[in-house]
């Protein structure tokens, strides 16, 4: 997901990293193969960070992805593999956040809009 500057922020005062910058070389590459994501480069490889479907204390929690890890010692090179998950959480405050859905729901809506468009008419 794209965070926004707040949670940007927030994601720093808890852990400590911030976000490729805006002119990084590789990020036109980065966003046409992930979308536009806030990436996060550490020690460990290429991160994104996405909700979870759950609210906690009052804010929304996320998660940790690894999509890319170091393919050289140098940490020069990185190689994508299967999304994972690493086990850090940050917790969002629910003030700086708009309301949000679970993802299955708003699939949900979106396909019974769909499907009511293209229902035929019948006279």
């Amino acid at each position: 997901m794209e965070l926004s500057r707040q949670e940007i922020n927030q994601l720093h005062d808890q852990i400590g990293i911030d976000p490729l910058p805006g002119d990084y070389p590789a990020l036109d590459k980065l966003i046409e193969a992930f979308g536009y994501q806030t990436f996060y480069l550490t020690g460990n490889g290429l991160h994104i960070f996405e909700y979870t479907d759950t609210p906690v204390d009052g804010g929304h929690e996320a998660v940790s992805v690894r999509i890319a890890y170091w393919a050289d010692e140098e940490k020069t090179d990185l190689s994508l593999h299967k999304p994972k998950l690493t086990g850090i959480k940050i917790h969002f405050a629910a003030a700086l956040l708009p309301p949000l859905r679970p993802v299955a729901h708003l699939l949900k809506r979106l396909h019974e809009r769909r499907r009511l468009r293209h229902r035929p008419h019948h006279t």
